[in-house]
């Protein structure tokens, strides 16, 4: 069945994050799980140099309905801290990180089997 009559049946549609994810897995193998951990790593990466040069990532969860002391920008100015406040910032954004893992996932696994790197199922 191919990836996007799969997406379109009701029993996809109804599926948590996680069986979404273990379906991707059995149909494309570890290509998911190296553009899920690359996404994830990059995101991470990103939100931790954002806080550490300054961005103000504590002022926009606050802004959201985040209110916690350990949010304080002002009190996050060690790298640990950095660190902490890049870390709820990515949890936070786990929705778009697995959308990205969804959708770019299917395009990358037909690019390289059409290069000959993948074997067709």
């Amino acid at each position: 069945m191919e990836t996007r009559e799969l997406r379109e049946t009701d029993e996809y549609k109804q599926l948590s994050f996680q069986g979404k994810l273990k379906r991707m897995i059995a149909e494309y193998g570890v290509t998911v799980v190296v553009v899920h951990m690359t996404s994830c790593l990059s995101q991470l990466g990103i939100s931790f140099f954002a806080v550490y040069m300054g961005l103000d990532i504590a002022g926009c969860l606050k802004s959201i309905g985040i209110n916690s002391s350990l949010l304080d920008s002002q009190m996050a100015s060690g790298a640990a801290w950095s660190f902490a406040i890049a870390y709820i910032a990515y949890k936070i954004l786990f929705p778009l990180r697995f959308g990205i893992t969804l959708t770019v996932t299917p395009v990358l696994v037909k690019f390289l089997r059409r290069r000959g790197f993948i074997k067709p199922p």
